[in-house]
């Protein structure tokens, strides 16, 4: 047993669709306190694709935290959310596989939102928001689809009407952060269709 009685959360990707740099599906799972794994396929980042993304992430980056230090936006800032490793990460692996739809499901002040749309910019996903709180950053990026299910709206992940909405799970890129059971969410994700999520 664990020293704490429990197992550390499981950040794991499942990816089942094709990418110019994936050669079979993914399931990669990053090693928890425990040495616990699970691995399977070949990661979607390279390192030749982290050293090209690096430039266009720091630009983003530093945009990203002048954008939410300036006024009442300051008020917004998460200082215990991603940081700049896993921000760089989810900024490579959107990038990389470049989903038509993008779900966040925590979404708190909308730094990782702001984000995801920065790197999302020349396709442009359409984007799920999932919040009980409705704080931070509006999406209001033209020609862009965001379905807020934040504060008064909020649906949890489960309840969200997927089908109406246009979303094909199988192409999406889920986001989760909401600081819930996270192998019970990977299990309801698995079970709606999704095969993407960190």
């Amino acid at each position: 047993a664990h020293a704490h009685g429990f197992l550390p959360a499981q950040r794991v990707a499942f990816t089942p669709f094709s990418s110019p740099h994936m050669s079979s599906p993914l399931i990669h799972g990053i090693h928890g306190a425990c040495g616990y794994s699970c691995e399977r396929g070949t990661p979607p980042l390279t390192r030749d694709i982290l050293l090209q993304e690096l430039p266009s992430f720091l630009d983003a980056w530093a945009e990203q935290r002048s954008f939410f230090s300036n006024g009442t936006r300051a008020n917004m800032r998460n200082e215990g959310g991603n940081s700049l490793l896993h921000s760089f990460g989810l900024w490579a692996l959107l990038r990389t596989i470049k989903p038509p739809f993008f779900v966040e499901s925590g979404v708190a002040g909308g730094e990782t939102s702001w984000l995801a749309r920065r790197a999302t910019a020349a396709w442009k996903p359409t984007m799920v928001r999932i919040d009980p709180r409705k704080l931070g950053w509006e999406d209001d990026t033209p020609g862009a689809t965001t379905h807020d299910f934040r504060g008064p709206t909020f649906q949890d992940f489960g309840k969200v009407p997927w089908a109406s909405l246009g979303v094909d799970p199988a192409r999406t890129f889920v986001l989760f952060d909401d600081h819930m059971d996270q192998l019970a969410r990977l299990s309801q994700a698995a079970a709606l269709g999704f095969r993407q999520f960190v």
